[in-house]
């Protein structure tokens, strides 16, 4: 499903921006409590973008409307329900800081069931997020993104990833990227519904297209489903 949704931010729009990546932090739960995200020792100041990915594994349906997040100031880019035999539901949040950002916290999932991961990345000298896809994908753990054309010098493609499966949290839960991205981040959580999350990002410096690479974990193979989102901020 491809979904060409620009967000423009309040910032002056120049000519020409050199997005840059600031830092990442996650961290995730079981039985559907709330997750905190330290993002204290990233230098977040006014004006730069954060996007949050959120992922539960849970298998009693469509579930993103109850994917929040207590901070204020955030909206939703995307969100995506992965349906198999075993489901995952991921949602993509972004908000343009104000400075005083210390943490990101999610609402309690509703399902005590479930497992809850927050991914957060920050960027600088954005001034609009442009969604290229979300894809969903079954009967497979390893998602497969839509690529970003019309790529000009200082923009940054943004990619992130959620496997609904039953394999536990190990190592190997975690995905491997295809190793073309410059940041890149994962984890995964096991409750009753297991999941596995993954965010990365690229800077453009002469591409005109890029398509990331296929990421792999070892979940339940054609039990699982995924959910895969490309963004782009310039």
């Amino acid at each position: 499903m491809s979904i060409f949704n620009t967000i423009a931010f309040a910032a002056a729009n120049p000519a020409f921006n050199t997005v840059t990546f600031i830092g990442s932090a996650q961290a995730g739960n079981n039985n559907g409590v709330a997750v905190t995200v330290d993002i204290s020792s990233i230098d977040v100041q006014s004006g730069d973008t954060i996007i949050v990915h959120h992922t539960v594994g849970e298998d009693n349906g469509d579930q993103t409307s109850s994917m929040t997040l207590t901070d204020s100031g955030f909206a939703s880019l995307t969100t995506g329900y992965g349906n198999d035999t075993y489901d995952v539901n991921h949602k993509i949040h972004y908000k343009t800081a104000d400075g005083t950002e210390t943490s990101v916290v999610s609402d309690a999932f509703p399902t005590a069931s479930s497992s809850v991961i927050l991914q957060v990345m920050v960027f600088r000298s954005a001034s609009t997020l442009t969604l290229i896809s979300t894809d969903l994908g079954t009967n497979s753990d390893d998602p497969q993104f839509t690529g970003a054309t019309g790529l000009l010098y200082g923009n940054m493609v943004v990619c992130a990833a959620s496997t609904g499966h039953i394999s536990g949290e190990s190592a190997s839960q975690e995905y491997t990227s295809g190793g073309d991205l410059d940041q890149f981040i994962t984890d995964a959580e096991n409750d009753s519904e297991d999941c596995t999350a993954g965010l990365g990002c690229k800077a453009i410096t002469s591409e005109t297209s890029f398509t990331p690479a296929q990421w792999t974990m070892t979940g339940n193979g054609t039990a699982s489903s995924y959910v895969a989102s490309t963004m782009v901020l310039s």
